[in-house]
């Protein structure tokens, strides 16, 4: 949804641009990246890197190739923080997207990966599988909030993904785990909304809900 929301402000003529690293689907995900573009965050160097077939993998990348040493993924990773920092923090508008509950994080940092592990090295991790309550998503929101308009100035939008669940990590059957991920998802974001004015509630996933179907 993150994607095609930001195509569709590029075909509008409005500037915007996605994250360089990607998609991050949770507040905590999302709460960790800004706080480490905001300068904060030391947390993410206790985490050690992931050695996958040979190679390097950041812990809270995906979509990226095995990098074939630790310098070679450090490096890269400067200079896409480097993009993201640049983009963010001159930023006049930042859209925010709560995806899903589902997290996966390491019982040794605390931090929350930005999703289930490589099978490489999951057993060796032993990351604990944790869904997020309200009370813990709106206190990322408050720290998001902290940094996107309190140190950088910007005005923040919340959006809550339309895309369902495909596929769920607890024993439920995949549409209740869906309908309780975007209702805990949804309810944190009606709170937050409701208790800052300042910050601003696109209706991305009522509309899609809600839409008659052909």
């Amino acid at each position: 949804f993150a994607e095609e929301l930001a195509k569709s402000m590029r075909e509008a003529g409005t500037p915007g641009a996605m994250h360089p690293g990607g998609l991050y689907y949770s507040t905590a995900s999302i709460r960790q990246e800004l706080e480490l573009l905001a300068g904060g965050w030391a947390a993410r160097d206790e985490e050690p890197l992931w050695e996958v077939g040979g190679g390097f993998l950041d812990p809270f990348r995906s979509g990226e190739d095995p990098h074939p040493s630790r310098e070679a993924l450090l490096a890269a990773r400067a200079r896409q923080e480097e993009r993201a920092r640049e983009m963010f923090s001159t930023a006049s508008v930042v859209v925010v997207t709560l995806g899903l509950i589902e997290t996966w994080r390491s019982p040794v940092t605390g931090n929350t990966y930005r999703q289930i592990p490589h099978p490489a090295v999951f057993e060796d991790l032993q990351a604990q599988f944790h869904r997020l309550t309200v009370t813990e998503m709106l206190a990322d929101l408050e720290r998001i909030r902290d940094v996107v308009c309190g140190q950088w100035g910007a005005q923040l939008v919340l959006t809550t993904s339309p895309v369902p669940l495909h596929t769920t990590f607890t024993e439920l059957d995949v549409r209740v785990a869906n309908c309780e991920s975007k209702s805990r998802v949804r309810a944190a974001v009606s709170e937050f909304v409701e208790a800052h004015p300042e910050v601003h509630y696109f209706h991305a996933y009522e509309i899609v809900t809600t839409a008659e179907r052909a």
